[in-house]
């Protein structure tokens, strides 16, 4: 849940992990399936990033003053940024935050559609067009970097 925290573009990616396995927690006993926990727990972090991102513009527009600081980084932090292809983290942190949420659970959680749709909360119409969507802004991103004009 951290990575795909840390994927979808969180600042602090490991509060966010926390926070949902916490409401996963409060919720245990309501659940009709426990088999149905990851998909509530993905469901979780996509709300939560998408949150802290509209309260992070909000902070944005009205403290320009005092920037939004990075947490500390973690292990996983540092792993992820060793990855030998940094441009390919950098053109998908520049996506639009539903595109980069589209491609993150489909190729990096290899979710079905119907799993996508669960954690973004949209049709399966909607999944398909922000993956589309997203692939082709993806594509036209590492075209742009250096690596891509080989």
């Amino acid at each position: 849940m951290f990575r795909l925290a840390h994927l979808l573009g969180a600042v602090d990616p490991e509060h966010i992990a926390q926070e949902a396995f916490a409401r996963l927690h409060t919720r245990w006993r309501g659940l009709t399936d426990p088999a149905r926990a990851g998909g509530y727990l993905r469901t979780t972090v996509v709300n939560l990033c998408r949150s802290a991102a509209r309260h992070e513009a909000v902070e944005a527009r009205y403290d320009a003053a005092q920037p939004v600081q990075r947490a500390e980084s973690s292990a996983e932090d540092a792993a992820l940024q060793s990855v030998s292809d940094r441009s390919l983290l950098t053109a998908l942190g520049a996506l639009a935050p539903r595109h980069r949420e589209a491609l993150v659970l489909r190729f990096w959680l290899d979710l079905s559609k119907a799993q996508m749709t669960e954690a973004m909360a949209c049709s399966v119409g909607s999944v398909k067009s922000h993956v589309s969507r997203g692939l082709k802004a993806l594509r036209a991103a590492l075209e742009d970097t250096p690596e891509g004009q080989r």
